[in-house]
């Protein structure tokens, strides 16, 4: 319980669950950094001046459940609880 392997949490959505699931991301890597929490990078849902400059952008997220207090493996997809 509340433990996942690698793989399941690359290729997931990563939604605001303050602000009724809007898309944030996607996870691309996780890197797990030998700390106490690994990392997530996820890619950001592009706006219309990133598709017409080829651009992507991406942020780390600390794996830690005050940031990521919710993950559903079955439907593909981690809450983020998003700092102002």
């Amino acid at each position: 319980r509340d433990e996942f392997f690698i793989d399941q949490l690359v290729g997931c959505k990563a939604v605001d669950a303050a602000d009724s699931g809007r898309l944030v991301g996607i996870v691309t890597e996780v890197y797990e950094n030998g700390a106490s929490y690994s990392l997530l990078r996820v890619r950001l849902a592009p706006e219309e001046t990133d598709i017409a400059d080829s651009k992507y952008r991406s942020v780390l997220v600390p794996f830690v459940s005050e940031i990521v207090p919710t993950v559903a493996l079955a439907g593909g997809q981690l809450g983020l609880a998003l700092p102002e």
